[in-house]
């Protein structure tokens, strides 16, 4: 019981973020696009990762809502979010002072900030898909 209690907690933590994170920047698309524009990495095609990023957000979203799609919501998250904290640590290794495009409060971060945001909520992605898996290890032996 306990367990399902976390499991769920982890999920919801996940979804208001993806919700909260995709929401602001297709609130503010043109500030998102403007912004990555001045990646080095993204420039190429800024409004492409601009509007696939939020929708990005907000499908694992949808998926860790859903009970059947959960355990592929968890790994979704989790490797959106790695790859977003590699970006980051490039970032912070490359010596470049661009700014945060994540959106409101998360804006506010220093990019060490991020990455210890972002790495904590990767082990809570984890944790769930850990979680996800004794579940159904679980219910199969009931069965």
């Amino acid at each position: 019981m306990k367990g399902k209690l976390i499991f769920e907690l982890i999920c919801g933590l996940l979804i208001v973020l993806f919700v909260y994170t995709g929401l602001n920047k297709f609130t503010d698309h043109s500030f998102f696009s403007s912004q990555l524009s001045l990646y080095p990495l993204l420039k190429a095609a800024p409004n492409f990762f601009s509007l696939l990023i939020p929708a990005a957000e907000l499908f694992i979203s949808v998926l860790l809502f859903l009970p059947p799609t959960r355990a592929m919501g968890l790994i979704a998250s989790s490797g959106i979010l790695i790859v977003f904290t590699a970006y980051l640590c490039f970032m912070t290794l490359s010596g470049k002072n661009l700014p945060c495009s994540c959106g409101g409060v998360l804006t506010s971060m220093t990019w060490g900030e991020h990455i210890v945001f972002n790495s904590a909520f990767i082990m809570l992605g984890i944790a769930g898909i850990f979680l996800s898996r004794k579940f159904k290890a679980h219910v199969a032996e009931k069965e």
